[in-house]
C-alpha cells in the first residue's frame, strides 16, 4: 500500500491560507486560481506558476531551489 507524504510545500502553503483566515473561495477570487489546483496545491506539490501565484496572494516569499537530474527537476 502507497502512502502519499505531503511535501513541504504544501504545508507551507496550507497553512499560510489557515494564518490569513482565508477559506478556499477567497484564495481563488483573490489569485485566480481555481479552487481544485488549490486544493491540489494543499495536497501534492503544486507547479511552479501555482506557488508564485498563491505566495503572492498571501504575501508571503517562497525561495524556490531548483536540482536538475537527467529529465527530472526537484523544487
Amino acid at each position: 500500500m502507497m502512502t502519499h507524504h505531503r511535501s513541504n510545500i504544501c504545508n507551507i502553503l496550507r497553512q499560510a491560507r489557515k494564518d490569513k483566515g482565508y477559506t478556499l473561495l477567497d484564495v481563488a477570487n483573490i489569485s485566480g486560481l481555481s479552487i481544485t489546483t488549490i486544493v491540489n496545491a494543499e495536497r501534492n506539490i503544486p507547479s511552479t506558476r501555482t506557488i508564485k501565484a498563491l505566495a503572492d496572494a498571501y504575501k508571503i516569499k517562497v525561495k524556490l531551489a531548483q536540482k536538475v537530474d537527467g529529465n527530472i527537476v526537484y523544487l
